[in-house]
């Protein structure tokens, strides 16, 4: 004889139970709470700007061609193999300044002559901007966007989980609005019954008409469907409470849920609507968002002006080389006499800078959009708070 499932316990939770419930297992906020992660990633993107970049580069060549005889008559054929080598790092800093260190190699081997040659050579480049990309805080407004990008990921993971909570409690209560309607439709359709058997023993007796029997048979019909409908009510809040609080995973969705709430509550005195209000403009989430979106576009500002200025870099670049017939005898060669140095400036502006123009006035108009945003929240938020006040102390 098979033996019978285990009897599942039923879920016996009051409201901050049921919170807590949520705060741990809810599946959309597990999702929200992996965004201020992903912001993360950003900042450090935006910092491994200012990491050092190794580079390397290797090839071999060989090239057979023909050539104008040394002896001035005639041509001869060459054979020429050639192999270089690279290795650079390069690095730039927040000042607008980039240093480069690189050294490379050149070997040849031809057959015109009999001897192989070795070029080595060591070098260092220094180049700063002088006007575009020399402000330290423009340099490192991406890097302080990233920042204020990850406090805006977290205020929005808070103000998520505020209206978790919130959906949380209504669920919760209109469960318990439900179950309350169905034992009321219950008493409902039981007394229309007895009504309706009155009235068919007083039909039989004699002392009614026929006709009142319709009336009490169609009573009896509408509130045996509003009691068909408060348990579909019923069945879809329970299927809504149980997805909002995940107790399981796998959810269980066959679950019973027992409420435990009071249905008094405590007289607690208010402070003042106005102590409410500041609270509520220094606390609430999509507030600090905004003013962070404003501290944001001010950042954006900065890298725009700086897209207005040419560029105009200064270049420095310094080299020893040495030459022998062998890499070693090369490298030995390196402290000799032979070197290379240049310096320059380069010059960059786009006729008319209509694209850096159009960023910065875009800039603006989005911080000053982004203030009257703010504007229009604070009045949003008092509007909030003082109708949630008049409610409470009204009821």
């Amino acid at each position: 004889m098979a033996s019978e499932p285990p009897q599942v316990e039923p879920l016996r939770i009051d409201v901050e139970r049921a919170i807590l419930l949520a705060m741990e297992n809810n599946k959309s906020l597990i999702v929200q709470r992996m965004t201020p992660e992903i912001s993360r990633t950003f900042e450090d993107e935006q910092r491994a700007v200012f990491d050092p970049v190794v580079s390397g580069q290797g090839s071999q060549r060989r090239a057979v061609a023909d050539r104008l005889s040394r002896a001035g008559s005639g041509t001869e054929s060459q054979i020429a193999d050639t192999a270089t080598g690279l290795i650079a790092v390069d690095k730039l800093f927040s000042t607008g300044t980039t240093v480069g260190l690189d050294a490379s190699t050149n070997y040849t081997d031809s057959s015109l002559y009999s001897d192989t040659f070795v070029s080595n050579r060591l070098g260092v480049s220094v180049t700063q901007a002088l006007l575009r990309g020399r402000d330290v805080r423009v340099n490192l407004a991406a890097v302080h966007q990233a920042g204020i990008d990850i406090q805006i990921s977290e205020y929005e993971l808070r103000g998520f989980m505020e209206a978790l909570v919130e959906q949380v409690e209504g669920s919760f209560y209109d469960y318990a609005l439900a179950q309350r309607q169905i034992a009321i439709y219950t008493d409902s359709l039981q007394l229309a019954e007895q009504q309706m058997t009155e009235v068919e023993e007083r039909i039989h007796i004699g002392t009614l008409a026929e006709t009142e029997l319709a009336a009490a048979q169609a009573e009896v019909a509408l509130r045996r469907e509003n009691l068909i409908t408060a348990r579909s009510n019923l069945a879809r809040e329970r299927l809504k409470l149980i997805r909002l609080l995940n107790p399981s995973d796998p959810i269980d969705w066959d679950m019973e849920i027992q409420l435990e709430y009071r249905t008094a509550l405590s007289d607690t005195p208010l402070d003042p609507v106005d102590q409410h209000v500041q609270v509520a403009l220094k606390m609430r989430p999509d507030v600090n968002q905004a003013r962070l979106l404003i501290r944001r576009g001010e950042l954006q500002i900065v890298r725009t002006r700086n897209g207005l200025l040419p560029r105009l870099d200064a270049f420095i670049n310094y080299g020893k080389s040495g030459y022998a017939r062998t890499f070693s005898d090369a490298v030995n060669e390196l402290d000799g006499n032979s070197y290379d140095l240049e310096a320059g400036l380069v010059f960059e502006l786009p006729a008319g800078n209509r694209a850096a123009r159009a960023r910065h006035t875009r800039a603006v108009v989005s911080r000053q959009q982004s203030i009257k945003a703010l504007e229009n929240l604070i009045q949003l938020v008092q509007v909030d708070v003082r109708s949630a006040y008049v409610v409470v102390t009204s009821t």
